[in-house]
């Protein structure tokens, strides 16, 4: 429900600014899943990815957005491989428990307004995960590609 409120919400406001609305892409959502539920689980925010050592506790870096996202597309014609992978833009947030205020906290910051209004940008996942349990409960992340 909140992932489609959110694409509700951004797209209506692409409109407004004369803007293509985006489509979601299933790849791209279950990478944005994916490290939404990583950043929740493993306690860390950030646009790489990394995996908590179980005996120092510390974080170990494994890739960064770019490679992330194209393990997600593995099985998918090269295609669109390049056109994902070439061009990906990533917005992450953690306290918003809503679509709407994800939606709020990237407007308010230029670097991710920039991200959702990118008029190059046909494709999103839109990826959140709520984990009562851990010290960032509501973790969301965007990937945006052409």
């Amino acid at each position: 429900m909140n992932e489609r409120q959110f694409l509700i919400i951004l797209n209506k406001a692409r409109k407004d600014s004369l803007l293509e609305p985006l489509m979601i892409d299933k790849d791209l959502s279950r990478a944005a899943r994916y490290h939404s539920y990583d950043m929740g689980t493993q306690n860390y925010f950030g646009h790489d990815t990394y995996d908590r050592n179980i005996i120092t506790d510390s974080l170990e870096f494994v890739c960064d957005e770019h490679a992330r996202t194209k393990n997600f597309l593995k099985y998918e014609s090269e295609n669109k491989v390049w056109k994902v992978s070439a061009g990906v833009s990533e917005n992450c947030n953690f306290g918003a428990a809503s679509g709407k205020e994800a939606f709020i906290s990237w407007l308010n910051s230029p670097p991710h307004c920039k991200n959702m209004f990118n008029p190059d940008h046909r494709l999103v996942g839109i990826g959140y995960v709520h984990i009562p349990v851990s010290k960032k409960p509501h973790c969301w992340t965007t990937d945006f590609s052409r």
